[in-house]
């Protein structure tokens, strides 16, 4: 999957890269998803 350089965030010392391309013919770009929902997202991913 794509990813792009100026889509990333440093959070808690890590560096989290985030897709932000076409899905299914629309653009998503995961880390406006990410941003809504941190702490929880956060969580179920470590």
């Amino acid at each position: 999957m794509p990813t792009a350089p100026r889509t990333f965030k440093i959070y808690n010392g890590e560096l989290l890269l985030f897709y932000n391309d076409l899905y299914q013919g629309h653009p998503l770009n995961t880390k406006i998803l990410w941003n809504q929902d941190e702490h929880q997202l956060h969580a179920k991913a470590v």
